[in-house]
């Protein structure tokens, strides 16, 4: 569910802003605010098709913004992790009635380590998961010798276990949950696997190895339905 914290913005912010008058159809007008943010991709679903609408969410500080953008979307691309969660981008963004619109996205390339290095750990363990079963490559010892990964596995050792077409991307599957200095980092899926019939949600505790200081994967929770 994204998260919309936008009914103020932060003075203190340095970004440039603009004020202009937009019609609102033929009856109102709406004052239109334009501003530039800079921060970490939690959720990236920016299409590639010929006309791609969708959002995204950019963790600016202690706020995260959900940005919608349409067919106008200019993207400046350095580097193909760009298109990845944890990437570093700067949003030119334009307000209508409260809420952001992009108008462009640039990226040189830079990533968040704390975000971007648990998100690629955990989409190749997604990728191992959909060809090869349940993988343990990529998981803390403590939690790959755990009842709870012994009763995760035989979840999912299930033949019901599917994943939706598209899976190909799974990047456009994936969100930040949440960060913290002293907590791991936790990511987890919204679409794309069905167990049982039914779709779920995968949800992804990754902390740093004190002692190897490797990322690794030290929990994996399927919540239940409501």
């Amino acid at each position: 569910m994204a998260a919309t914290y936008l009914n103020s913005w932060i003075a203190s912010k340095a970004a440039r802003r603009a004020v202009a008058v937009v019609s609102c159809g033929a009856l109102c007008a709406v004052l239109a605010y334009a501003e530039t943010l800079a921060g970490v991709v939690y959720f990236n679903e920016l299409g590639n098709g010929t006309r791609p609408v969708g959002n995204f969410e950019l963790s600016v500080g202690k706020t995260i913004y959900s940005v919608e953008y349409g067919p106008g979307l200019e993207r400046h691309f350095e580097d193909e992790i760009c298109n990845d969660i944890g990437a570093v981008w700067s949003v030119e963004v334009r307000y209508f009635d409260g809420s952001p619109y992009a108008r462009s996205v640039t990226c040189a390339g830079r990533t968040a380590d704390d975000i971007h290095a648990p998100y690629i750990l955990v989409r190749r363990y997604l990728e191992g998961l959909a060809s090869a079963g349940v993988p343990t490559a990529g998981l803390s010892s403590r939690y790959r010798s755990s009842p709870e990964f012994k009763s995760f596995a035989r979840r999912l050792a299930s033949p019901n276990l599917a994943f939706s077409p598209g899976w190909e991307r799974p990047a456009t599957c994936l969100r930040v949950v949440s960060v913290g200095a002293l907590t791991p980092t936790r990511l987890a899926t919204h679409c794309g696997i069905r167990l049982q019939g039914r779709f779920v949600e995968l949800r992804f505790d990754v902390a740093r190895n004190k002692a190897s200081t490797e990322w690794e994967i030290d929990g994996i929770e399927i919540p239940d339905s409501p």
